[in-house]
């Protein structure tokens, strides 16, 4: 049994009804890290935090469900869900700064997460706190400890909030797009520190980011969103080595880490008005006529890949 399985998740603007995320389906093994790359819009963000059933605001699931270790969390009182996030479930925010609560130091917002989700003692749950913040790298843990998230700089900021979703000993991190406010030389860092985590603690690890380089270092396994549909999945080796959707090509010439001469994703790009078929028709450059009035299913291409056009039917 997968330790996370959502099951086609439908949601919606609340105000129009519009869809944003259409069916997306996908599921995540113990110690498995799992990579959702897409553009800007593709409905990664959402998707992650409503595995938590924390909708942003304006938004609501129309259908779907998410299990946890079998459990129905859509099913679950409030009361049940609330005592997942942070102890079972954690999640790593995108941006640090505005994650963190400025008016309280960093030693006492790691610790309310152990006040929340452990049974520790006053003094036990502050010498906790130095060992988490020694944990994730971060050098004299005393004084970071007594600093507030200004005073610190974005990569030490990064590995506090890192340091405070895994005060609750989590089984599954989502990690939303936690380097992309990072240079280059703390990307890796971050990324190095995500990964030897996961390995020596067995922990699943959710991957979001629109960048195909860091996905490729970090994750096993990749699901390819686009406008809210799953695209493409399988293995990172493989989709990498040998994508199978006009997209995922797209996203693979587009990216600085993969390409020595990088193309833009503007390329040799069909535009027109959205169609009612499949939802990357507009700008593909392999489109057939069959796509212009009809969605195409996921097609089970192998035991570990699948692919949402109709070239594979």
């Amino acid at each position: 049994m997968p330790l996370l399985e959502v099951e086609n998740l439908c949601l919606a603007d609340s105000s129009t009804g519009k869809l944003l995320v259409k069916g997306v389906s996908f599921s995540v093994e113990k110690g498995d890290v799992l990579g959702i790359v897409g553009e800007s819009g593709s409905g990664k963000s959402i998707t992650a935090l409503s595995i938590l059933k924390l909708y942003p605001p304006g938004i609501k699931c129309t259908s779907g469900k998410v299990y946890f270790k079998g459990m129905s969390i859509y099913d679950m009182p409030e009361s049940e869900v609330l005592k997942l996030r942070g102890k079972q479930i954690s999640m790593i925010l995108q941006d640090p700064l505005s994650a963190l609560n400025p008016v309280l130091t960093i030693g006492e917002q790691v610790e309310e997460v152990l006040e929340v989700h452990s049974s520790l003692s006053k003094k036990q749950r502050k010498k906790r706190v130095l060992e988490l913040l020694k944990e994730v790298g971060i050098s004299d843990p005393e004084l970071r400890a007594r600093s507030y998230p200004h005073e610190l700089s974005g990569g030490l900021r990064q590995r506090a909030m890192i340091a405070m979703a895994l005060a609750g000993e989590p089984e599954l991190l989502i990690a939303d797009e936690p380097t992309t406010a990072l240079d280059p030389t703390l990307q890796i860092q971050v990324l190095e520190l995500l990964k030897n985590i996961s390995q020596k603690k067995g922990l699943s690890l959710i991957f979001i980011s629109h960048d195909l380089g860091v996905i490729s270092y970090i994750a096993k396994h990749i699901v390819v969103l686009y406008k809210g549909e799953v695209l493409e999945t399988g293995k990172v080796e493989a989709v990498l080595k040998e994508p199978l959707h006009p997209y995922t090509k797209l996203l693979i010439d587009s990216s600085i880490g993969l390409n020595k001469q990088p193309k833009s994703c503007q390329e040799n790009l069909i535009f027109e008005e959205p169609s009612e078929g499949c939802v990357f028709y507009p700008r593909c450059v392999k489109r057939c006529e069959k796509g212009r009035k009809e969605k195409p299913p996921l097609i089970k291409v192998d035991e570990t890949r699948s692919v949402r056009c109709f070239l594979y039917e």
